[in-house]
């Protein structure tokens, strides 16, 4: 951790406040979005179906949204893209507690999914412009790490907030938002822009759809990242619903204190645990190697993991799988970011960082998939397709591996 301290302070000061936040707007934003469906359910007389539908409109825009917001991340500048979406992401969360039909939480989650796919890629091309190229790997893990602690500590303090008044959540979460959008911009001031990007102001909506469309390496990347995205869905929505199927312990003596319910929870503590301890010395590991070739890596671990949760029928096993799932997570992530980085020209780090939000398509398809197939047939079934999936991925990062050239270095001065 010492290390860490030290790291930190050879960064640009928005470069920590950016890990900083972003792990502070995490921590507001899994006080509340993880308890929707539950809400809309104490607050709407919709159906499953219908809250569902809902809930998942925020993955669609992110998908679709996050190019545009790229591009006028690289258009008009990170700041001001970055600003205005936290501000209206905070007015988002003030309206989620007084919304009170379909039409409110339609609107509300779709300017949930399209504030994420602005804010992430200025964010992300923000921290590039003001970083060394040496620095990026260790900066997008540390990123991954604080986003993770987030997610971490926000569930818990929404479930006691909760216990208060189901209203509380969503206004403080609109509370974090709004005073990290002050902060931000107090802190953005100053910032001038064209010293880091001079090619920003030539770039056109019809030359980043251009380019994008014609960059192989990128485009099978962002399919590989739709597939692991599908099967990484599984870990919020199909693994519960395969414990409640298949979890059974047997004559173990912890089957007396451990039922499906606390199952979950403790494979995402796991989840949560091995990140926490783990990412780092893996990244001092893996930050000097080709990222394509530790995101293939992860994406095969991905799979192990994921055949390890199908077969599974007692903790131990899917305790053991679990951790090899979160290995593969933890390097795939990390490592999406630092080769976005690398393929993007210079004057389209934004656009690049937002064309990577269509995997978000992923996570929109993936619990679709998994309702259908725990419907007509079970856990086991979905899980070895989730693995499929996982390898059909490494082939399409392995090809777009194979068409990539080195961008020409860019320079260590920031």
């Amino acid at each position: 951790m010492k290390n860490v301290w030290n790291e930190l302070k050879n960064y640009n000061p928005i470069v920590n406040f950016l890990l900083f936040g972003t792990m502070l707007s995490r921590i507001g934003s899994s006080m509340s979005l993880p308890f929707l469906a539950i809400y809309m359910t104490k607050v709407t007389p919709l159906n499953p179906t219908s809250i569902l539908f809902a809930v998942s409109l925020s993955a669609l825009a992110s998908t679709f949204g996050g190019f545009l917001g790229g591009h006028l991340a690289d258009k008009i500048g990170r700041k001001q893209v970055i600003i205005f979406s936290l501000f209206v992401w905070s007015i988002t969360f003030f309206c989620f507690a007084v919304a009170t039909h379909i039409w409110m939480f339609i609107i509300l989650n779709i300017l949930n999914g399209l504030c994420r796919s602005f804010y992430e890629p200025a964010s992300q091309a923000m921290m590039t412009d003001l970083s060394k190229p040496s620095q990026r790997a260790r900066i997008f893990t540390l990123r991954y790490l604080t986003i993770n602690i987030g997610a971490t500590i926000g569930p818990m303090l929404g479930a006691l907030f909760a216990m208060v008044n189901i209203l509380i959540p969503w206004l403080l979460t609109g509370a974090i938002y709004f005073l990290y959008t002050i902060i931000m911009a107090i802190k953005l001031k100053d910032i001038n822009e064209s010293t880091y990007d001079a090619k920003k102001e030539t770039v056109s909506f019809k030359h980043s759809i251009l380019t994008i469309s014609k960059d192989l390496p990128l485009l099978f990347f962002i399919i590989g990242g739709i597939l692991i995205g599908t099967s990484f869905s599984q870990m919020s929505t199909g693994l519960s619903l395969h414990l409640t199927q298949n979890f059974n312990d047997g004559f173990s003596m912890f089957n007396l204190f451990i039922n499906q319910e606390k199952m979950y929870t403790i494979l995402l503590v796991v989840n949560t645990i091995t990140i926490i301890v783990l990412q780092l010395k893996l990244s001092s590991i893996t930050e000097k190697i080709n990222p394509m070739r530790i995101i293939i890596i992860g994406s095969v671990l991905f799979a192990i993991g994921n055949v390890g949760l199908g077969l599974s029928f007692t903790s131990g096993w899917f305790i053991l799988s679990m951790i090899v799932y979160t290995l593969g997570e933890m390097l795939i992530f990390p490592a999406s970011s630092v080769f976005v980085d690398q393929i993007a020209p210079e004057g389209m780090k934004g656009t690049y960082f937002g064309s990577y939000q269509f995997i978000s398509l992923g996570f929109f398809l993936g619990p679709l998939m998994g309702g259908i197939v725990l419907d007509h047939l079970n856990g086991t079934v979905l899980f070895l397709m989730m693995a499929v999936i996982s390898l059909a991925a490494t082939f399409f990062y392995y090809i777009g591996n194979k068409k990539y050239r080195p961008l020409p270095s860019s320079s260590e001065s920031v």
